[in-house]
């Protein structure tokens, strides 16, 4: 097993792949449906069960530049395992700084209402839920192929009857709510012209969820103008946000009226999110 690994991981270094060792072990343990840590557990009889054909398809996969996610079918946000497809982007760890800083802000004297703006798989409004049975989350997204994710999440997850999904685009959710204590959102923030993006992201993942127009500034303007409105008095609003993009961020909230406007970076040192109160 250990020498078929490294057959593998080599096959994917040149193909430049750079977690090449990991992925090796990732995409064994998921064809025998096994932990990885338990691959050098493994008997004799259990690694003669491996099929390797199947897993050098699944390596063709990953070659072409498909996410280890959508291969695998889930992703690790905040300790959990999310499900997850081409319909929903891939949950990353910089948005865990999005949720540690939400959870902050939650009120905790009394019943919180928290919105969850363009949930995709659910990763953050039912980590927030996990995390503070004691709030109220809905979790909002225009796409039903994406509320069909995150209901499965929802199933996987157990949060409770504090968690409800609503198929519904954010501007109509908010023109119709005026009692929210939180807003959080991961929304698109991509340029249509960013020649940095990575090619995988543009063929793999949803474009509904990646890109917006105004140099990606188009639905942080709209939604937080909007957010304005249908905050409580003292509520909050968190938007994760490109790194290039604190100082148009930090513009759009105080020309929206919010106040004690901050960008907040994250892990790596980058910005990552605006916050603004009312």
């Amino acid at each position: 097993m250990i020498q078929f690994a490294r057959e593998l991981a080599n096959i994917l270094k040149n193909g430049k792949i750079e977690s090449a060792r990991l992925e090796a072990d990732l995409l064994i343990s998921h064809v025998l449906n096994v932990p990885r840590s338990s691959l050098v557990l493994l008997s004799l009889k259990e690694m003669g069960e491996l099929d390797k054909g199947k897993i050098f398809k699944l390596v063709e996969r990953r070659l072409k530049g498909e996410p280890m996610s959508q291969i695998l079918g889930s992703q690790e946000f905040y300790g959990r395992s999310f499900v997850v497809t081409k319909d929903v982007l891939t949950p990353r760890s910089e948005t865990e700084s999005l949720v540690e800083e939400a959870l902050k802000e939650i009120p905790k004297e009394e019943k919180a209402i928290v919105a969850d703006l363009g949930t995709g798989s659910g990763c953050i409004g039912l980590t927030i839920s996990l995390e503070r049975p004691d709030a109220y989350i809905k979790a909002i997204d225009v796409s039903k192929e994406a509320i069909q994710i995150a209901r499965k999440n929802r199933e996987k997850l157990q949060p409770g009857e504090n968690f409800e999904l609503i198929c519904e685009s954010a501007e109509n959710f908010l023109k119709n709510e005026s009692k929210l204590d939180v807003i959080v959102a991961n929304p698109p923030y991509i340029s249509l012209t960013d020649i940095d993006l990575e090619e995988s992201v543009k063929m793999y993942e949803p474009h509904l969820a990646l890109f917006s127009e105004e140099n990606g500034n188009a639905h942080i303007r709209s939604w937080s103008e909007m957010a304005r409105n249908s905050l409580n008095k003292n509520g909050v609003v968190l938007f994760e946000i490109g790194h290039c993009q604190g100082p148009s961020a930090r513009e759009i909230f105080e020309s929206n009226g919010f106040t004690q406007v901050e960008i907040l970076k994250d892990l790596s040192g980058k910005d990552r999110i605006v916050k603004g109160k009312t």
